[in-house]
């Protein structure tokens, strides 16, 4: 008789996605206590390497962290990285089993990467828990952005500045595919009327509603 151990699947859907929304909330958690300062009565006071008041301005040039919050926070992150791997092994044996997760799904048919799919849940936790997007417009402080930006996609992921560039060239790289998930994305450089504008860091990740309602298992995607 073979001692072969059953390879790991979810229960359902909803499983599945209840997962994805811990393991992104743990990187927003772990943002949190790395970088934003809060007052006694909850309210932001400061997020570490984000102007938010003029009385910061001579902390411009300052280092923002030092080499071993860097290294602990890469750590972290790694952790939560492999989890994020461990669920994806675990969907793929579910799908193998006769499941399907409309996620697991479109990372396979556009060839998502790891930051495309953190962009994407990123975006996706807003709209299945509300709780996400008042956490955005905290980490923002914009209560209009319900949605997260690339910068603070990117900003959760690394406190290395040379990493975060190298995932804003990523980004920029991999905008055909972004642009096909989230709303109201123009190319780098453009924009609507063709004038040169900033770059992607402060639009907000809204998935587009065909994208969205597919997740959300209400339409057919193609």
């Amino acid at each position: 008789m073979s001692n072969r151990q059953e390879p790991e699947m979810f229960q359902n859907e909803q499983e599945y996605y209840e997962a994805v929304l811990w393991v992104t909330k743990k990187k927003i958690d772990l943002y949190c206590r790395m970088c934003v300062d809060v007052t006694e009565n909850g309210a932001v006071s400061r997020i570490r390497g984000k102007l938010l008041f003029q009385r910061e301005l001579d902390r411009l040039l300052e280092p923002v962290f030092s080499e071993e919050e860097i290294q602990a926070y890469r750590e972290e992150i790694s952790r939560i990285q492999a989890e994020e791997e461990h669920i994806r092994r675990k969907a793929a044996a579910s799908i193998a089993g006769g499941q399907m997760f409309a996620l697991e799904y479109l990372s396979r048919l556009f060839g998502l990467d790891g930051l495309d799919r953190h962009l994407v849940t990123m975006s996706l936790a807003a709209e299945l828990d509300g709780q996400f997007e008042r956490v955005y417009c905290l980490l923002q402080d914009d209560f209009s952005l319900k949605m997260p930006t690339l910068d603070l996609c990117i900003r959760v992921l690394t406190l290395d500045q040379g990493e975060r560039l190298l995932l804003q060239q990523r980004a920029i790289e991999h905008f055909p595919v972004l642009s096909i998930f989230f709303d109201g994305l123009r190319a780098p450089g453009e924009d609507a009327s063709g004038e040169s504008r900033g770059g992607l860091l402060s639009e907000p990740l809204k998935l587009c509603r065909r994208i969205r309602l597919f997740l959300q298992d209400i339409i057919p995607l193609l």
